[in-house]
């Protein structure tokens, strides 16, 4: 084996290994004996054929799992024998072989290294950390109350009386992005009117209106729009069609001792007294996320970090694949994934995915100087409450289930990970308490979280 230095970057380092046809010869019979032992053929005992007769039978899959095997081991010590910390696995590529010469097999071997990251001082930030004032939620925890309420009512048919708040509503919507049809979104639809089930563009709409009405308006998103519905329709102007179909309105009646027992509550007391609790827990997440989603900006816009071009080009190509799958069916995306489609690569994508690596690499890198791991128990624990992401994977890409179980368990492993390092981080950081009524509170830490 002969290895030669072809590119020298502080980021990017290119190699070429030579093998000759004689050193990939004695991988395949070493490769052949491994095996041998395992190997049922007609006129042998098991175990006791004949390693060349294990060659001539098995020859170009045994060359491919030796070369394979061989490349993998020699990269491993290029990269230890260099102490490279990669930004990503090595990325390798076979050249053409010559039908004349020594037969060699040459490879190109791109090596895309770990950024150098600056210190951050996480102690010298202060980042703003939203609460909702006792008012709102108070307000929060009656419109929970409502909520529960409406889950015990029975309902009647409205007929051409206008929607109001915690009417029912089914309707059918089609969405279009700038003039063309936009298959994923839209289809039937059940809400409860003035419950956030539906972004508030379409649902101001909708109160007013009466069953068997049609509603068309167009929507024109900023590029920082909030709250927005679909990532993709930022910057674009957006076609909905509204079909009411059918409008129920509730006959409330007031929450009392039996209908708590309904609701597995062993009174109306104990009811409220664990909504609050509930409610108050989960206005604590959103806070504590918009906290987080302050904290990332923070360092994507703060800490510059040099990425390989190669690298930033990946990331961008996984974002925009992302936004596509939410508008084209399974088959397309198969394709994409197949190399026999593409998807359109922008530099608006190139920047998000430079800004989102460069997060990565912080996370990364203050997790390996502190020490933050993640063990097995903690993906385990942490999958059991994602199962439904992998079901519907399996559902997608049945034939590919073991694929899509490593797949679901690194991207876990990777949400683990970033929430422990994330959550140490947070203990440095100041934070400026500030506190919001209902309404200002969930438009600040919806778009924050």
């Amino acid at each position: 084996m002969q290895i030669e230095s072809l590119f020298d970057n502080h980021l990017h380092k290119k190699y070429l290994i030579k093998y000759t046809h004689d050193e990939i010869q004695d991988c395949v019979h070493q490769e052949a004996e491994e095996m041998q032992s395992e190997v049922k053929m007609n006129g042998f005992r098991k175990g006791k054929v004949p390693v060349s007769q294990i060659i001539r039978i098995y020859g170009e899959k045994l060359e491919v799992e030796a070369l394979n095997k061989k490349i993998t081991e020699d990269i491993r010590t290029v990269i230890e024998q260099n102490k490279f910390i990669l930004a990503v696995n090595p990325v390798y590529a076979f050249r053409e072989r010559t039908k004349t010469g020594d037969e060699s097999f040459l490879i190109d071997v791109d090596f895309y290294l770990f950024p150098e990251i600056s210190e951050v001082d996480f102690n010298a930030i202060e980042l703003p950390y939203y609460k909702m004032d006792a008012t709102g939620v108070d307000a929060t925890v009656e419109n929970n109350l409502i909520l529960f309420q409406l889950m015990t009512s029975e309902f009647k048919k409205k007929a051409n009386e206008p929607i109001e708040k915690n009417d029912r509503v089914i309707f059918d919507i089609d969405i279009e992005l700038d003039q063309e049809a936009a298959p994923g979104l839209g289809g039937e639809t059940k809400v409860l009117i003035g419950h956030n089930q539906i972004p508030p563009e379409i649902e101001e709409r909708i109160l007013g209106s009466s069953a068997g009405k049609e509603i068309k308006f167009t929507h024109t998103y900023a590029e920082d729009a909030k709250n927005i519905f679909y990532p993709g329709a930022l910057g674009k102007t957006v076609g909905f069609t509204v079909l009411i179909k059918e409008v129920q309105t509730p006959i409330l009646e007031e929450m009392n001792d039996e209908k708590a027992k309904k609701l597995g509550f062993t009174d109306a007391e104990n009811l409220l007294s664990v909504l609050e609790k509930n409610t108050k827990e989960t206005l604590d997440k959103l806070s504590d996320g918009a906290l987080r989603k302050a904290l990332y900006d923070h360092l994507r816009e703060s800490v510059t970090i040099d990425i390989a071009d190669f690298v930033i080009d990946q990331e961008a190509h996984i974002i925009a694949f992302n936004e596509e799958e939410r508008l084209r069916n399974a088959d397309m995306m198969e394709r994409v994934s197949m190399g026999t489609a593409n998807v359109e690569v922008t530099d608006k994508h190139r920047e998000k995915g430079k800004k989102q690596l460069a997060l990565g690499f912080i996370l990364t890198d203050y997790a390996k100087k502190n020490e933050i791991t993640v063990s097995k128990d903690d993906v385990k624990r942490e999958m059991e409450n994602h199962l439904e992401e992998l079901a519907r994977m399996n559902r997608l890409k049945p034939e590919k289930k073991d694929e899509n179980f490593r797949e679901f368990s690194q991207r876990v492993q990777t949400l683990v990970f970033e929430r422990k390092t994330t959550e140490h981080i947070l203990t440095k950081i100041k934070r400026k308490e500030t506190f919001l009524p209902k309404d200002k509170f969930f438009d600040t830490v919806k778009f924050e979280s």
